[in-house]
């Protein structure tokens, strides 16, 4: 069985669970986990509409999530990398106001979480500044003036 093959059937259990307990946080949050790692397989094989749909999927979980504990920090930082991973397919797709929007709000929650003095790894503060930079230069640029993304840590 394959990566893909592998996170369909976990998907596929965590998604019983998380109906069945749908309170449940770590439920939820594992399904959101077990969708993001299927668009990023999906995203290897070249199925951007594919990945788009599991990182939405992901999204709208981690953001109720968030909603009904926004100080928990680990979940804030799911959301931001929802964000920046849906920023990425935007950009693979030529599709720059979405990108622009996506990695935007992911700069806007790790904004906060500094602002609120809660924690930051070391590889996520190190690629803000690349990505704070492409995205003001989205602000003002056409898009014949992109520059290649930048990846955020992986901690």
């Amino acid at each position: 069985m394959g990566a893909q093959e592998d996170y369909e059937s976990s998907l596929a259990i965590l998604e019983r669970l998380a109906a069945d307990e749908p309170g449940n946080a770590g439920w939820q949050r594992d399904l959101s986990v077990s969708l993001e790692k299927l668009g990023d397989v999906k995203v290897a094989r070249g199925d951007l509409d594919g990945a788009q749909q599991d990182y939405e999927g992901s999204l709208g979980i981690i953001e109720r999530l968030v909603a009904a504990e926004p100080r928990n920090a680990g979940w804030q930082r799911h959301l931001a990398i929802s964000h920046y991973k849906l920023g990425t397919v935007a950009d693979a797709r030529g599709d720059q106001h979405a990108l622009a929007q996506h990695w935007s709000a992911m700069l806007a929650i790790f904004d906060a979480l500094d602002q609120a003095g809660m924690h930051i790894s070391p590889s996520d503060r190190a690629g803000l500044p690349a990505i704070r930079a492409r995205v003001e230069a989205l602000s003002t640029a056409t898009p014949a003036r992109n520059t290649p993304a930048m990846s955020p840590g992986a901690d």
